[in-house]
């Protein structure tokens, strides 16, 4: 964000003006002499904030503007977390069920939009192969499930992916390893 706050401010002896903060967060900077303003807010920085710029002759006489700014968010990359996503190891035959576990991925839009969601989908490990026909993934709620045949044994390969609303996205690698 660039604004200049020099157009707000006179003086009427056509001093030189010298701008100051009077309240104003942290993300946000002040050129003492232009009046420019410049800032980088962060997600958590979303919202309407209003901030106080004081003008001064060096005189003694100052005045002071309220403006108010609003803070838009805009739309950041899923990202990784600190859980691996970790099947059960199984048997031929046998059955699983596993919710891909709270930590593994996340947004930080989810933390400053109600509307942002992460919908779930399973992609090939390697170009040219196709994801192993057996495991399931419900794409709302980031659950895999299955039933392992004979021909399943091994180490089966697939990729989860986390998509936002926007289609950005983050992948995980992920093994099933069959016995």
């Amino acid at each position: 964000m660039t604004k200049n706050v020099s157009v707000l401010f006179t003086d009427q002896d056509d001093a030189a003006l010298q701008y100051s903060f009077v309240d104003a967060p942290s993300w946000l900077q002040l050129d003492a002499t232009t009046g420019a303003i410049l800032g980088l807010p962060g997600n958590a920085d979303v919202g309407e904030v209003t901030i106080k710029v004081q003008a001064s002759d060096g005189r003694g006489g100052t005045a002071i503007q309220n403006l108010r700014i609003a803070v838009r968010n805009v739309n950041d990359n899923p990202v990784l977390g600190s859980i691996a996503l970790e099947p059960p190891k199984l048997s031929q035959g046998e059955s699983f069920t596993y919710r891909i576990p709270s930590g593994v991925f996340s947004d930080p839009d989810l933390l400053v939009d109600p509307e942002e969601t992460l919908t779930y989908s399973l992609h090939s490990a390697q170009p040219g192969q196709d994801v192993p026909g057996w495991i399931q993934l419900n794409a709302a709620n980031g659950t895999l499930s299955g039933t392992a045949g004979p021909a399943d044994i091994g180490d089966s390969r697939f990729v989860v992916r986390a998509s936002d609303r926007e289609g950005l996205y983050v992948e995980q690698d992920v093994v099933i390893s069959v016995e």
